[in-house]
C-alpha cells in the first residue's frame, strides 16, 4: 500500500510504500527513495500501523469488517481474544462486549484476515467478512483501537 508524502529533505512529493505482516501479531514496514534528492529510508516496527498514516491509507485502500454471528457467545470471543495478548479475563470480557456493541472489528483486509484465522483456530465459524466504505467512520470497532485496548 502506498501514499503520497513529501520528502523530509527536499519536500518533493513521492510515494511511500507500507507493508503489513502478521505472525504472532501485527508488524509493519515502510520505505521510500526520493528521486529528486536521493534521500531514502526503510523502517520496520512491531505492532499495528498507527495514525495518521493509517487513516490516510484507510481512505485509499479497502476496509473490511469481521462480524461475529449470534451463535458466538461472549465466552467464545474471550477464547478468541486471550491468545492475542496477555490480558486478564475481566478485560477480555470487556473487549468481547465492545466487539458486540460496535458490531464487529474493522481494518485493512490483511488485519481482518489474520483475526479471521485466529477466530477459526479457536473454533469460531459463525462470522462474516464484509466490505466497508471507510473504517474511520465508526461502523465497527477499529482494529487499532481493539489492539491498543488489548494492551499491546
Amino acid at each position: 500500500m502506498d501514499i503520497e508524502q513529501s520528502c523530509g529533505s527536499c519536500a518533493t512529493s513521492m510515494k511511500v510504500n507500507y507493508s503489513l505482516r502478521f505472525s504472532k501479531g501485527p508488524s509493519w514496514s515502510s520505505s521510500y527513495r526520493c528521486h529528486q534528492c536521493g534521500n531514502a529510508i526503510e523502517v520496520d516496527a512491531d505492532g499495528p500501523l498507527g495514525n495518521p498514516v493509517r487513516a490516510r491509507l484507510l481512505e485509499k485502500h479497502d476496509c473490511v469488517a469481521l462480524i461475529f454471528g449470534g451463535s458466538v457467545s461472549d465466552m467464545n470471543l474471550v477464547k478468541f481474544i486471550k491468545p492475542l495478548a496477555a490480558t486478564d479475563i475481566k478485560k477480555a470480557f470487556t473487549l468481547a462486549r465492545k466487539i458486540r456493541e460496535q458490531g464487529g472489528i474493522c481494518g485493512f483486509s490483511c488485519e481482518i484476515s489474520w483475526l479471521k484465522l485466529c477466530a477459526e483456530n479457536n473454533g469460531i465459524v459463525d462470522f462474516q467478512v464484509v466490505d466497508l466504505i471507510q473504517c474511520v467512520d465508526g461502523k465497527a470497532y477499529a482494529f487499532l483501537d481493539f489492539f491498543d485496548e488489548l494492551g499491546n
